[in-house]
């Protein structure tokens, strides 16, 4: 009993020296399991995702799971995660998977064949952003999304990536897709194909030493520049070509905050790809001021907000 007790008050202790939030239950045990130091303290109190019904909870070393569908707790520090699952606490890198874990990505073939399109009979939405304009990047629309607990799924530039590295690891563990647009050609089907091969394997070089994981398989082409030639190349290297259903127009000079919201809602549909964008010269006027009221009004007219992955398998991530 007096060991329990010391137990209390130094976990206790533990929740008052990380601030005003606290590590509770599952979340508490998993932190000691870890190591403290390596969770961190807290930044917030656990909440729960409205739409999967698990619990979350940022850390100053990465983001708690609780994920409702297996009743496992999990850790993340964007590059590594532990999971206490079936046997245990284990511990992987983000791009490798355990036997007993379901992976949503491998019912996704790779294919030279574009994908524009979810299935047209399931209200689900993919809410997509590309990076890598060169203007400056909105923090705040990924604040917003972890806010609303949306993960989606983000298609970086390599070069940018390399310049906004801790954006990139922050956007990897608030769980969204981080996928491939690319290196630095912003034209593919204006290169030979030893260019485009080394363009799209410097960017997967370059994003997965960041992020921990392969961007494989989805690849965006910069400004939407692709062929059938630069097509079968992507899928050579395992990439399956995403494009898009609805563009947001938020990147045009005369873009307006109201234009891109009403664009967007008014072009919703069942499987929509919708993109967007973190850095385009009008971002941080006509996209982080509304994507909130965008992610609001899709949810309010039924439609579930999911990864790219998830869109076109049907699968939910854990």
């Amino acid at each position: 009993m007096i060991a329990a007790l010391a137990l209390v008050l130094a976990l206790a202790t533990s929740f008052l020296a990380d601030g005003e939030c606290a590590f509770r239950l599952g979340f508490a045990d998993l932190r000691q399991q870890v190591g403290p130091s390596a969770v961190g303290g807290c930044l917030e109190d656990e909440h729960h995702n409205p739409e999967s019904g698990d619990a979350l909870q940022r850390t100053t070393g990465g983001l708690l799971v609780w994920r409702k569908t297996d009743n496992f707790t999990a850790f993340t520090d964007g590059h590594r995660t532990w999971i206490n699952g079936p046997a245990g606490l284990q511990t992987r890198l983000n791009g490798e998977r355990f036997a007993w874990e379901a992976d949503g990505m491998a019912d996704l073939p790779v294919s030279a064949e574009e994908v524009v399109r979810g299935d047209p009979d399931r209200p689900w939405i993919s809410l997509v952003f590309n990076a890598g304009a060169g203007y400056g990047s909105a923090p705040a629309i990924v604040e917003t999304l972890r806010e609303r607990s949306v993960r989606t799924t983000f298609f970086p530039l390599g070069w940018w990536a390399e310049r906004e590295p801790d954006l990139v690891r922050r956007i990897a563990a608030d769980g969204h897709e981080v996928a491939s647009h690319g290196h630095r050609v912003f034209d593919l089907t204006s290169v030979s194909d030893a260019e485009v091969l080394a363009d799209l394997g410097r960017a997967d070089e370059v994003i997965s030493g960041i992020t921990g994981h392969t961007t494989r398989p989805l690849w965006s082409p910069s400004a939407g520049y692709r062929d059938a030639r630069v097509r079968r190349l992507a899928a050579s290297l395992g990439y399956r070509p995403i494009y898009w259903t609805v563009d947001s127009g938020d990147w045009r000079a005369d873009a307006t905050a109201e234009g891109v919201r009403r664009r967007v809602l008014d072009g919703a549909v069942n499987g929509a790809i919708i993109v967007m964008h973190l850095d385009s010269p009008r971002t941080r006027d006509v996209v982080a001021p509304v994507v909130g009221e965008i992610v609001d009004g899709l949810r309010a007219r039924g439609f579930r907000l999911v990864t790219v992955g998830e869109l076109i398998t049907g699968r939910l991530r854990p």
